[in-house]
């Protein structure tokens, strides 16, 4: 991967609970520049009343791009799933019919993989819309 970075940004993809006690929150963005494929890093925090976690992951501009336009097209009972570069933190977005999301997963610590912490919540419609309109001024913004 290049260290050639630009466009930093002040954006950020907001997932938040339906009692708003878990907060999931991806910003920071930076698009590496160079030959071959592209990638894109993003500082990610997740915070629930016991427990907060910051990091930073890397990912495939088209893993971004896949997760946004199949949370575009979410309909009746589907698993979607969002793993950046295969490594360290999956997130699983589950609908069960019109009224039920689950949001779940884990985070991988990055120094011992064998060591994770799993998450649960349930989010409603209007937080996938502003997540999938989070994700799309991401794209624009990172020009993908």
């Amino acid at each position: 991967m290049s260290n050639d970075r630009c466009c930093s940004s002040e954006i950020e993809v907001l997932f938040a609970s339906n009692d708003n006690l878990t907060v999931m929150r991806w910003f920071d963005f930076l698009k590496y520049e160079g030959s071959g494929p592209q990638y894109v890093s993003f500082r990610f925090e997740l915070k629930t009343p016991t427990f907060m976690v910051k990091t930073k992951f890397d990912s495939d501009i088209r893993e971004i791009i896949r997760f946004k336009n199949e949370l575009k097209h979410t309909r009746g009972n589907r698993l979607i799933k969002f793993r950046p570069l295969g490594e360290y933190l999956l997130v699983n977005i589950e609908t069960e019919g019109v009224n039920r999301i689950i949001v779940s997963g884990d985070i991988s610590d990055m120094q011992m993989p064998q060591s994770s912490l799993s998450f649960s919540f349930e989010i409603n419609n209007e937080m996938v819309i502003s997540l999938t309109n989070g994700l799309e001024t991401v794209c624009k913004y990172l020009s993908l």
